[in-house]
Order: structure tokens, then sequence, then C-alpha cells
């Protein structure tokens, strides 16, 4: 048994990387997982129930893997960060409340 794994372009054309159809489309290296297809993230384990909060019982923060929300683990993203939608609403933003800020509002 084999599994096979092909990537098709938006033009439907087919390769047998990422990386060969993402240069086809245009695509560029995913800015959120820096190209790995995968991010890292904090897991806290939650405070037992039923036990006082008397601080002594450990709560240990794991770091754990997952597939990149934002290529979805492909490692590519169709948008440059500057040309992301919501990285322009996140500018647009961050612009607003620094002028709030500026103002003294």
């Amino acid at each position: 048994m084999r599994k096979i794994v092909m990537y098709q372009s938006e033009e439907g054309q087919v390769f047998d990387n990422p990386k060969d159809a993402a240069e086809k489309d245009g695509w560029v290296t995913c800015f959120k997982c820096k190209g790995s297809g995968t991010e890292t993230y904090e897991y806290r384990e939650p405070y037992p129930d039923g036990l006082p909060d008397s601080g002594w019982v450990e709560n240990p923060i794991q770091l754990l893997t997952r597939e990149c929300s934002r290529c979805k683990g492909l490692k590519y993203v169709k948008h440059n960060k500057e040309e992301d939608p919501d990285f322009i609403k996140y500018q647009e933003l961050k612009q607003k409340f620094e002028n709030k800020v500026d103002n003294g509002n």
C-alpha cells in the first residue's frame, strides 16, 4: 500500500510538491508559520476540580503543535503579509487605536 499526495494549481496543473504549485500560482511562504506548516501554542492544564485553591498543585504549561491556521499546513498562502485582508484590517485598527491614544481619548 502507498499514499499518493498531489497538489493542483488553480489552473488545474498537477504537481508532486506544494512548492511548485505555489510558484505556479504566485503564492508566497506563509508568514505565520514561516513555511513549516505547523504552529506552536501553549496549553495549560486546567486546575483539578474539587481541590481547594491552595496553589500546591503544579499547573505546567505544555508546548503543543498543530496545523497552521493561516495556510492549513500547505506552507504557502495566496497573499503577502502586507496584502492579506486580515493583516490590513489589523493595521487599520492599530492605526485607529494609536490615533485615539495620541489625542488623549
